[in-house]
């Protein structure tokens, strides 16, 4: 028997793969899109059907309707106002446009100089230049030193 192969079957992908499964998130999603629409279902005719039609079915306990209302419209305004609160603390944690700290970050050769004076005395940021210049025997180690001094 002849095999069949995929010619433009990409690297790692081994013929033993069922690519017809499903993945779990997949199915969670499935579950959660079928739960919803059971319980708004439920919710429509708990909040529209007579009660005597309820009890026909067996259906004697249940909320009060006066739930029927208040209840998700409370939770709809809950879910906007948490989704407000967030966008209000990432505005509240971004700086403002005109602020420097937009321009220059963390690892910006100014902050870096200024940080590293600060946490790490022994090590300073030598200028190209001046590596420049001592490796083409413009500037005596002496110099350098005395260069590096005044920057610690």
């Amino acid at each position: 028997m002849e095999e069949r192969c995929l010619v433009n079957k990409p690297r790692g992908i081994s013929d033993a793969d069922d690519l017809g499964s499903p993945k779990l998130w997949e199915v969670y999603g499935f579950i959660i899109s079928i739960t919803i629409v059971v319980a708004t279902g439920a919710l429509i005719i708990w909040a529209y059907v007579p009660e005597h039609w309820l009890h026909n079915l067996g259906i004697y306990y249940y909320p009060s309707r006066y739930q029927a209302l208040p209840v998700p419209t409370y939770v709809l305004v809950t879910i906007i106002l948490g989704i407000g609160v967030y966008i209000g603390l990432n505005f509240l944690a971004t700086p403002p446009p005109t602020s420097l700290k937009t321009m220059f970050g963390t690892y910006h050769p100014l902050q870096i100089d200024l940080h590293m004076k600060m946490l790490l005395p022994g090590m300073i940021l030598i200028s190209p230049g001046i590596i420049t210049f001592f490796f083409h025997g413009l500037m005596q180690m002496n110099s350098v030193r005395n260069y590096l001094m005044t920057m610690i």
